[in-house]
């Protein structure tokens, strides 16, 4: 893992990333995943699911780099991209337990 340095703005984390240099990506999960984590933490409410959750997420910039809009705020983009995902996520699973809560009350 990279030591994060502050003097790394959110506009050199994506310089790096967009000339595909990996210390790019380490000073974004340097500075964003802790924050990232807690978000996902907060909403799922399971410690193991929220790293695989935020595992998914890097996999998901890394794909996407267009996620990664700077116009306002790298790190408003981020926590918005990843607090809609985890949304969803909840949603389904949730839904499925419904769904399976519902399929064994209605066998009783």
């Amino acid at each position: 893992m990279a030591n994060f340095q502050n003097s790394i703005t959110d506009t050199d984390i994506i310089y790096l990333i967009q000339k595909n240099d990996s210390l790019g990506w380490e000073y974004l999960h340097d500075k964003f995943a802790p924050t990232l984590y807690i978000a996902i933490l907060w909403v799922i409410n399971d410690e193991k699911r929220s790293h695989e959750i935020l595992n998914m997420m890097f996999s998901q910039f890394k794909t996407n780099v267009n996620l990664l809009e700077t116009q306002n705020s790298l790190s408003k983009s981020l926590l918005y991209h990843t607090c809609i995902t985890s949304l969803k996520i909840l949603n389904i699973h949730d839904s499925r337990e419904r769904k399976a809560i519902n399929f064994n009350h209605q066998q009783q």
